[in-house]
């Protein structure tokens, strides 16, 4: 038979494992936005670098109905951030390369979040079963002492009637909307 408090204490724990597998979810969502991105980067890419020399200038999509005018470049060169706001100039192929390992990387980060979420589904599974099953092992008499410990709890501290609010009036004496 476990006492209240540490009831309430594994209550909260389970809670924070709730909490933390919302977080771990929520960061799944968001490395897989940003792995699909770099894969559709990679396939333009791919197809600017195999485009056909006498093909019409294409128009690449900046946002809001904007697009700029790019025409094809035999040994075309792309700008790539290297990290940590270093901007590198790479051929079309190089740069193909680099956002296809970036993917590949954001997909392990991705399914070692995945595993971690699953263990703490798992934990926070076992948790709330022994929860319950310590909370209906909960004595009857524990419990009449609890009831009992809030009935002389409430009978000993007067209530206080609350006085009726007054309506207030606005600037200048001016009437609201509440009279």
């Amino acid at each position: 038979m476990q006492p209240p408090s540490d009831l309430q204490q594994k209550a909260r724990l389970i809670e924070v494992n709730r909490q933390r597998l919302k977080q771990l979810k929520n960061q799944i969502s968001q490395l897989e936005l940003i792995q699909s991105e770099h894969l559709e980067v990679s396939v333009s890419l791919k197809a600017l670098s195999v485009a056909d020399p006498k093909s019409k200038p294409s128009l690449i999509p900046l946002g809001a109905g904007v697009h700029i005018p790019l025409s094809y470049e035999e040994n075309g060169h792309i700008i790539i951030d290297l990290g940590g706001g270093i901007l590198a100039e790479k051929p079309y192929e190089e740069g193909v390369e680099m956002l296809q390992k970036r993917a590949t990387d954001i997909g392990i980060i991705i399914d070692q979040l995945f595993n971690e979420a699953k263990t703490i589904e798992q934990k926070v599974a076992e948790m709330a079963t022994l929860f319950n099953s310590e909370a209906a092992n909960l004595s009857p008499t524990i419990g009449a002492e609890i009831e009992q410990n809030e009935e002389a709890n409430s009978e000993s501290i007067p209530v206080e009637k609350s006085k009726p609010s007054r309506r207030r009036k606005g600037f200048g004496g001016e009437l609201t909307l509440d009279d």
